[in-house]
């Protein structure tokens, strides 16, 4: 939360929770990239009328109103991923 002031004052004054909190920086710094700090403030407004629980999905939809469909498709792929382990028996 360092280059979030708005949200770290707002989480210092107890405007929004340790969740909503959690859930904006998450979202600040994998779906936006930091590239778009200004809306910080419009965010949230979002996460203060918005319950922790249906914060994400708020901030979904408030991805798909406000990026054009290229820029969104460059999220969601930066997003994509997949995980493997070697497991002792040499399972993968």
């Amino acid at each position: 939360m360092r280059t979030l002031h708005a949200t770290a004052d707002a989480f210092a004054n107890g405007r929004i929770s340790f969740s909503k909190a959690r859930a904006l920086t998450h979202f600040y710094h994998h779906s936006l990239n930091e590239q778009s700090l200004t809306s910080e403030i419009e965010l949230l407004d979002l996460a203060s009328t918005t319950t922790a629980n249906h914060l994400p999905r708020a901030l979904a939809a408030w991805l798909n109103r406000h990026t054009n469909p290229a820029d969104l498709e460059t999220v969601q792929h930066r997003q994509r991923s997949s995980k493997h382990r070697l497991e002792p028996d040499g399972m993968t």
